[in-house]
């Protein structure tokens, strides 16, 4: 996730407060003035957790896989016959990656495929929406599988290439750009349920309202369901575009009144439309 900052500090605090974790249990990567675009005098850190899904280090996971490949080469080795020794495997070929768009995409889109094609990692489909000031890219295919190893670090490189790039095509109206992957979404889901469960048990903790990081709509509207049913706990949505974000709200906290209004109202607007 990126995270933006008048300092590093306050962009490390905004880094912490959406994970709910400590500066020591994130990874952090830094880039100051003149190294991203329109990025102005501000900070801006790219995070992630030390810590994997399921309570396994990256560190934990790397040295039990180095152990576990030492453990198969030497049984490799005892097992391998006489007139197989020497030989050695030859690294599979890289597959050419080939487009196939769905639908019309924008310049970003076409930015965002141009750079996977650069891979080779294989053929993918490619398809775009524009979702209140947010483009949604999406891939499939074998490439987008691939897309999503390491942790999706990959992903979100080509993310913040594709953000830069939309700035540079139109600094002024330049959309929040997500890049997904088909299939992808119940696990983003799951993520953000878990975000909001957080949010609100810090919220209610403290007394004080918590401001989660920019999302486009759906990922807004996972968060707000999330916490709907959540006794003491109000959420709503404040700022605009890209910039749009939820913010869960507890019991007697100044916003209190304004959030319970919020939600009063997306609730008749829901069966309205049903």
């Amino acid at each position: 996730m990126e995270f933006v900052g008048a300092t590093r500090a306050e962009a490390i605090a905004k880094a912490t407060a959406f994970f709910q974790l400590p500066e020591e249990d994130l990874e952090i990567r830094e880039f100051g003035p003149g190294q991203v675009y329109n990025l102005g005098a501000r900070v801006l850190v790219v995070a992630r957790p030390r810590v994997a899904v399921g309570g396994r280090t990256p560190e934990a996971g790397a040295t039990r896989s180095r152990e576990s490949r030492r453990g198969r080469s030497r049984g490799a080795r005892e097992s391998r016959a006489p007139e197989q020794e020497g030989r050695k495997d030859e690294a599979a070929p890289a597959a050419p990656s080939v487009r196939t768009t769905r639908g019309e995409i924008s310049p970003v889109g076409d930015f965002a495929a141009g750079v996977i094609e650069r891979m080779d990692i294989g053929d993918f489909e490619i398809s775009e929406e524009r979702d209140d000031d947010v483009t949604v890219i999406t891939v499939s295919g074998p490439a987008g599988r691939k897309l999503l190893a390491g942790e999706g670090r990959t992903l979100d490189a080509i993310k913040l290439l594709a953000t830069q790039a939309a700035l540079r095509i139109d600094e002024e109206n330049a959309p929040r750009v997500v890049i997904e992957v088909e299939g992808q979404e119940g696990v983003r889901q799951k993520v953000l349920e878990e975000l909001a469960d957080r949010a609100a048990r810090r919220a209610l903790k403290s007394g004080r309202s918590l401001a989660l990081e920019p999302m486009n709509a759906r990922e807004r509207r996972i968060v707000h369901v999330a916490l709907r049913d959540v006794d003491d706990v109000a959420t709503m949505s404040i700022g605009s575009g890209r910039y749009r974000q939820v913010v869960v709200v507890p019991k007697g906290a100044p916003e209190w009144h304004e959030a319970v209004e919020a939600e009063r109202k997306a609730a008749e607007r829901a069966r309205s439309d049903s």
